[in-house]
């Protein structure tokens, strides 16, 4: 089995910088947000504590 992995551009890392940022911005615009995004991939549970996972 071979694996291949392109090195990216230096415009391509750019382009997924601006992506991961923005993303970023979005999730933390608000407390509530926040909150919805690390319910949903299970970082807090509903009581709003840290996932037992974590800790």
């Amino acid at each position: 089995m071979t694996v291949m992995l392109a090195k990216p551009t230096e415009k391509q890392v750019q382009v997924e910088i601006r992506a991961m940022k923005a993303a970023g911005k979005r999730i933390n615009a608000t407390p509530a947000s926040a909150k919805a995004f690390l319910l949903k991939h299970g970082f807090i549970t509903k009581a709003g504590k840290l996932h037992p996972r974590y800790r």
